[in-house]
């Protein structure tokens, strides 16, 4: 494991992780269409995070067909935190146009 400081003015630390692979969605519309020589610089410099479609790190799944396993738990998660901080005595402060559970 290695660790990297923050270019922040407090010295804080967090883990940089190397993924032994991942595979790409040649299909997704941040590369689709592209030639084989742009491929390289597309996936340094442009790739969406809808491309990626597998991540192994320390030969363990991360994502898989382009889902990480806890995606449930976490949106889950956030959405009570959301809750929680946009919700005084069950009247909403500020009303959205899309609701979470619309989609």
């Amino acid at each position: 494991m290695e660790l990297a400081r923050s270019e922040s003015t407090q010295a804080s630390y967090h883990r940089v992780t190397q993924a032994d692979f991942f595979t790409v969605d040649l299909d997704d519309l941040s590369i689709a269409g592209h030639c084989d020589e742009d491929l390289l610089p597309l996936a340094v410099f442009s790739l969406n995070r809808t491309a990626i479609r597998d991540v192994i790190v320390n030969g363990r799944w991360v994502v898989r067909d382009g889902r990480h396993p806890l995606r449930e738990e976490i949106v889950s998660r956030y959405r009570d935190l959301h809750e929680k901080l946009w919700v005084v005595g069950n009247v909403k402060k500020v009303s959205c146009a899309f609701s979470p559970g619309s989609r």
